[in-house]
């Protein structure tokens, strides 16, 4: 059996089935969202193409919930005009206002389930803070070295969100398999997709290889052959 999900952010069944997913960014890859250590560099710049007014000025913005821009309300409504996004049976998304945004001009027409677990990584009492406002103190230093239990105050740690993430997904699986879903596409975080797709996916890469810009897909294939061996699943390849 086929499931295909498209993560503009990004199981169960017969060894002879899989899942097809698509994973999207609608965000890019904004560095605020991602832990420095998945991309090895401080994550407060400013990427072109974030599409909130926090990503825009360079502020780590995880669950922080602010609704697209104008920028990212019309970079993702011109894939969606020119038809770029495949069709699918069923929409999950992240409960974030800009994911949420995000799935209705994607998929107006379609019933999006929220997942809370694949929001984007919480960074505690660095939300809303750029780098400069933060580069001087001991705390922000340390958490730049990065690290499994690596977290800011307050916030979770970067082992907890890739297993928050790891739970969501499963959510997702085992929902397409109640509902007889083949083709679903997944509305969530750039931080989201990297650490999934570097951390369960195959081929392996780093969490960087998976970065994407606003509003790319990725596609990928899950199997319960492989789910039950790994967790693991098929990296496919881009869409978008």
């Amino acid at each position: 059996m086929g499931l295909e999900m498209e993560i503009c952010q990004q199981r169960h069944g017969s060894d002879a089935g899989h899942a097809c997913q698509h994973l999207a960014d609608p965000e890019g890859t904004p560095p605020e969202a991602v832990h420095p250590q998945a991309l090895n560099h401080a994550p407060a710049q400013t990427i072109p193409g974030s599409i909130t007014q926090g990503n825009l000025e360079g502020r780590y913005i995880g669950l922080t919930d602010l609704p697209l821009c104008d920028e990212g309300y019309y970079a993702i409504n011109r894939y969606a005009h020119d038809r770029l996004y495949p069709s699918v049976q069923k929409v999950y998304s992240s409960p974030l206002k800009r994911c949420l945004e995000t799935a209705d001009i994607i998929y107006p027409d379609r019933y999006v389930k929220q997942i809370d677990n694949i929001a984007e990584c919480d960074f505690g009492e660095f939300e809303g803070k750029t780098q400069e406002e933060l580069e001087n103190l001991p705390e922000y230093t340390e958490w730049l070295k990065g690290g499994y239990d690596a977290k800011a105050p307050g916030g979770e740690t970067f082992g907890e969100f890739t297993l928050r993430c790891l739970d969501g997904l499963e959510e997702i699986f085992k929902d397409m398999m109640h509902d007889q879903v083949t083709k679903a596409a997944v509305i969530t975080h750039g931080g989201v997709i990297m650490n999934l797709l570097s951390g369960y996916g195959l081929p392996k890469g780093r969490p960087a290889d998976f970065a994407l810009n606003q509003g790319e897909c990725w596609q990928i294939n899950l199997s319960t052959y492989l789910w039950q061996k790994g967790p693991v699943f098929e990296i496919v390849g881009r869409i978008i």
